[in-house]
């Protein structure tokens, strides 16, 4: 199936229309790589042991980074593109992530429009696994794309109490197909007030927030759905926060939430609480808190310090009402701007099957490591997705991903690199499958901006459908460079 290049482009376009807004004077850093590569398979399809197909697939990358900063107008875009070929067909396979975002202070200190826009291919099947060395099929994918624009204004009194009102818009479209027809579309429309008195009060502070946020879902593009919103919340919080000492501090929130939830069983709103500790000091933080939201007890923890200048830990732990395609929306917001790591690869790229609302608890936990010429990596995942809305209310998914990573420089030009990962998943209408697989590959560099390299890897799925499992074994070769 081809998938049109116009989709990949959409975000690079939007990223173009924010860059043109008044900047006056600005720093420009244009950073870009490209790259090719061949892969042999013995399972293109991915298909069980008596159906395997081997092909050879041609891939073409091309990575750019751009950032503008100024005193009004801080922007960046980050694109990755691949074009992939198989068995030399002229069907061009288009694997794309493209995000752009940007902040354009209109008012210096108070006033500000922040907008972003985005289009990535991303996983759907709770079962699917990302693979680094090619597209992932286009079962397993569709293209989201994200648009969203927020203003918002910043006000400070009282010498310390910070007050921000925001809206925002955001419009998330899902396109299959070479016609880029509509899959399903998603607009959500947020408006809130924040006020905090930071340290006006000594060792005590205070944040209440009020919060109002509608999910619609549109089914057609003539039609609106002007019978409401099927998802919208209004919540209220104050929050407390009281430094015991230096490092440690006492955290406490109370607050009430409104839910209309379309075809939801239960009332899952109400009063909601937690109460927690927060640890800080130069090498980082740590917070974990205990309270009850949605008619049932949470659980929160983030975490990210250093060990050691060489040992670092990075996780979290929350829970959300809210829709998948919505989840994947509020990971890129938080992410923009940040590299892929780990602990993002195991869990980010997922959507669901089900536009539907769901419960949904998520932790990860990463480690890494550097001594001498090693770079060690340990991550691990954990979502579970509880939907509570519409034809799949009652409907549980759950998927652990482990992963761990070795990276080792050879000499001054000659660098190994040896990952595994296994991934679980199980659901109410699935089959329970556990996905392991196994990837090496030597990187050499020619010069400061190029390297060739080579690989292999391995691929295993078991199930309780025959019909699911497989076995993949790759060979790749390739190079890169920078520019």
């Amino acid at each position: 199936m081809i998938r049109s290049v116009t989709s990949a482009g959409v975000g690079f376009l939007a990223a173009v229309a924010l860059a043109g807004a008044p900047s006056w004077a600005a720093e420009y850093r244009l950073d870009q790589s490209g790259g090719t590569r061949i892969i042999l398979t013995d399972n293109v399809e991915q298909a069980p042991d008596d159906e395997k197909e081997s092909a050879v697939i041609g891939r073409v990358d091309m990575t750019t980074q751009f950032t503008a900063t100024g005193r009004r107008l801080d922007f960046r875009l980050n694109s990755s593109l691949g074009l992939e070929t198989r068995n030399g067909s002229s069907d061009i396979t288009v694997d794309q992530r493209v995000n752009a975002n940007g902040t354009l202070a209109l008012v210096p200190h108070h006033l500000f429009v922040d907008a972003a826009a985005s289009t990535n291919r991303v996983l759907v099947d709770v079962q699917a696994v990302p693979s680094q060395d090619r597209a992932s099929s286009d079962e397993d994918t569709e293209t989201v794309n994200i648009f969203e624009i927020s203003p918002y204004a910043r006000y400070v009194f009282a010498e310390d109490i910070e007050a921000v009102a925001r809206v925002r818009h955001r419009e998330v479209l899902t396109t299959e197909g070479t016609d880029l027809s509509v899959k399903s579309r998603e607009r959500e429309m947020q408006q809130s007030l924040l006020v905090d008195t930071r340290r006006q009060f000594g060792r005590l502070s205070f944040e209440g927030l009020l919060d109002r946020r509608t999910t619609e879902r549109i089914e057609d593009e003539d039609d609106d759905r002007d019978d409401g919103a099927d998802f919208e919340t209004v919540s209220g919080s104050v929050t407390a926060r009281y430094a015991l000492d230096r490092w440690t501090a006492a955290i406490g929130q109370v607050g009430y939430d409104w839910i209309d939830l379309d075809g939801a069983d239960d009332d899952l709103g109400g009063v909601f609480w937690s109460a927690g500790l927060q640890f800080s000091s130069a090498r980082g933080t740590l917070l974990l808190t205990y309270g009850h939201r949605y008619n049932d007890q949470e659980f929160g923890a983030s975490a990210n310090y250093a060990i050691t200048p060489r040992l670092q830990v990075q996780g979290s732990l929350s829970r959300t009402l809210e829709t998948s395609l919505g989840r994947y929306s509020r990971i890129q917001a938080e992410r923009r701007g940040q590299a892929e790591d780990n602990i993002a690869a195991l869990n980010q790229h997922r959507t669901g099957d089900s536009d539907d609302v769901a419960l949904t608890y998520e932790g990860d936990l990463g480690i890494s490591a550097a001594y001498r010429r090693n770079t060690f990596g340990l991550s691990g995942s954990f979502l579970n997705r509880e939907y509570v809305s519409g034809d799949s209310a009652s409907q549980t998914e759950t998927s652990v991903s482990a992963a761990a990573n070795w990276n080792r420089a050879l000499n001054r030009r000659l660098q190994s690199s040896l990952s595994i990962q296994a991934s679980h998943s199980e659901g109410s209408d699935v089959a329970d499958a556990l996905t392991v697989s196994g990837r090496g590959e030597l990187t050499y560099a020619i010069t400061k901006n190029g390297s060739v390299y080579g690989g292999l890897s391995h691929r295993r799925r078991f199930s309780d459908d025959p019909d699911n499992e497989y076995t993949e074994n790759t060979v790749f070769f390739g190079g890169r460079i920078s520019f």
